[in-house]
């Protein structure tokens, strides 16, 4: 016991008050989580927001403040915040941890596969742990995975990265960036087959659900698509509007006319050409990485939209 708590108090002690990281569900960006400790060590935060939702909507940030005891469990308790467990470094060890948005409680436990990597189970999620400096670098956790941020974009308040959009410069020019960024093909104007053919597939399909964000309403287009023997690439963007651009997901349909559609199964409409800039395309068991960091460029102002 006395060894348990010294192990404890040490890991504590060398934890970074903050570290951010770019996490990501399936290969796809999925948003930006902060672990936060208190200068006493006496709490520790997890907070995070998703990136994706509907133009401007369903974006929030998730955050939760847990207090602890001295031996970095949660006061009053038995369980350790399974984030903070992973957070540096440690010992392999089972022991039980708490998911810090859910409150569920479970076992974790890890082994030590070199001086720099840890695996093992966490709540029932296998994981991969890489470290630098005894400071978690990147998390694999069942489908998720998290990587360190150097550069880290500051959440703002209930509001966070995204629900704002990025500016987007006034004037007739094409959308660019600044420094340049190299483009997939950008959704193009249909010809008349075309737009008839796309229209009838969004009326099928039907509309959007409720609380559907644009991720999962184009994931779901394309095994809705593939089911009828119809391809497609989920596309990774910004949906450009009001004088802002936010990040967006939406569908390239191969259709039966020998020519791309780009399909918002969010808004129940084509991509059209000055509404929608692609960043990146991703075919299925692709990942969608190169988009996320566009979008963490753009908040943090490594980057910018301009007109040319």
């Amino acid at each position: 016991m006395l060894a348990a708590f010294l192990l404890a108090t040490a890991l504590l002690g060398a934890l970074p008050e903050q570290t951010s990281y770019l996490f990501t569900l399936d290969g796809l960006p999925a948003g930006q989580v902060t672990l936060q400790r208190s200068p006493d060590g006496k709490s520790f935060t997890y907070k995070s927001e998703h990136v994706f939702g509907r133009g401007p909507g369903l974006r929030k940030v998730e955050s939760r403040t847990l207090a602890l005891d001295g031996s970095g469990r949660v006061a009053a308790s038995n369980a350790t915040p399974v984030s903070l467990w992973l957070w540096t470094q440690h010992e392999p060890s089972c022991l039980e941890v708490v998911d810090e948005l859910t409150l569920r409680t479970g076992q974790a436990c890890s082994n030590a596969l070199s001086r720099e990597e840890l695996d093992g189970i966490a709540l029932d999620e296998p994981f991969h742990a890489v470290y630098r400096d005894s400071v978690l670098e990147s998390l694999e956790l069942g489908p998720a995975r998290f990587t360190r941020l150097e550069a880290v974009p500051q959440l703002d308040g209930a509001s966070g990265l995204w629900a704002k959009g990025f500016p987007l410069p006034g004037g007739r020019g094409q959308v660019a960036f600044d420094p340049p960024l190299s483009l997939p093909r950008q959704p193009s104007a249909p010809s008349s087959q075309g737009r008839a053919w796309a229209e009838r597939t969004l009326k099928d399909f039907g509309t959007s659900h409720e609380d559907e964000r644009c991720l999962e309403a184009s994931q779901r287009l394309l095994s809705w698509m593939e089911e009828r023997g119809v391809h497609g690439v989920l596309v990774l963007g910004l949906l450009l509007d009001a004088g802002r651009a936010w990040p967006h997901a939406w569908v390239r349909a191969s259709g039966p006319y020998d020519e791309p559609l780009d399909l918002d199964p969010a808004w129940g409409r084509l991509a059209v050409p000055m509404g929608y800039l692609a960043l990146q395309t991703v075919v299925p068991g692709a990942h969608g990485l190169a988009a996320g960091q566009v979008y963490l460029d753009l908040v943090s102002g490594k980057r910018r939209l301009v007109r040319q």
